[in-house]
């Protein structure tokens, strides 16, 4: 578990990095890699991750209210009993 709330990971390789249950509320993730992440159980409410990559990333029961998906790479993403509300693709 991290805290990352409204901290700056634009452009950051966060590839296979276990993130489970961490708070990246806020965050910027723009141009981010996060690929095969484990991100099940995050919080990414009001997250900017456009133009991310998150293939593979396993994002089950993460909240994404209010994200900004806008250009970021879905391919093979894990999105089981995530919350989706308000997100911008």
């Amino acid at each position: 578990m991290a805290y990352l709330t409204a901290a700056n990971l634009e452009e950051a390789d966060l590839s296979d990095a276990d993130l489970y249950d961490s708070n990246l509320e806020g965050a910027n993730l723009i141009g981010a890699n996060l690929f095969n992440t484990h991100l099940s159980i995050a919080n990414f409410d009001d997250a900017d991750l456009r133009n991310a990559s998150l293939e593979g990333a396993n994002c089950s029961g993460a909240s994404f209210c209010r994200a900004n998906f806008e250009k970021a790479n879905l391919k093979n993403i894990c999105l089981s009993h995530a919350i989706l509300g308000e997100v911008n693709f």
